[in-house]
């Protein structure tokens, strides 16, 4: 049951968390998402802020990011999810991207140029308070990579 509520409430948090860098942007927010993609991913991103944070059990997340795409996102593109605790992965999940980007009010083909997405997800009530690792990947139909996301995010009560 522990998994099944990770999974759930990490999948929520970071669903919408598509672009992302490393600011914080008030007290209560903040991103310990980082990029680890390469200098040839096609989106750069600039900002990205979770409010509140530490991540809020019970409570609405609210994800603000910001960057730029050098190339368009397609139809067909996926995002990964991997979520591990002490180095065993608990959880991963690949959805369709642009099924993921509609809740955002996105619609691909997403087009080259700056970007900003706002989202709000609600959290879980039975999301174990904790530290968990998350890598968030997401590639065009071809699975050449478009961003790579990972830090840790800490659920609390």
């Amino acid at each position: 049951m522990k998994f099944f509520a990770i999974a759930t409430a990490v999948t929520a948090a970071t669903t919408p968390i598509v672009y992302g860098s490393f600011r914080d942007a008030s007290a209560n927010a903040v991103s310990p998402l980082t990029s680890c993609g390469s200098s040839s991913d096609v989106f750069t991103p600039k900002d990205i802020v979770l409010t509140p944070y530490p991540i809020k059990i019970g409570q609405p997340l609210q994800v603000t990011a910001t960057g730029t795409l050098s190339a368009p996102i397609n139809n067909g593109s996926t995002i990964t999810v991997s979520v591990k605790e002490f180095g065993i992965t608990l959880f991963s999940k690949t959805e369709d991207f642009c099924s993921q980007a509609s809740q955002a009010n996105k619609t691909c083909p997403i087009a080259p140029g700056p970007q900003a997405i706002q989202a709000s997800q609600p959290v879980p009530t039975n999301v174990p308070a904790g530290t968990y690792n998350v890598e968030i990947k997401l590639n065009d139909p071809s699975n050449a990579e478009i961003a790579c996301l990972s830090g840790s995010l800490q659920f609390s009560k």
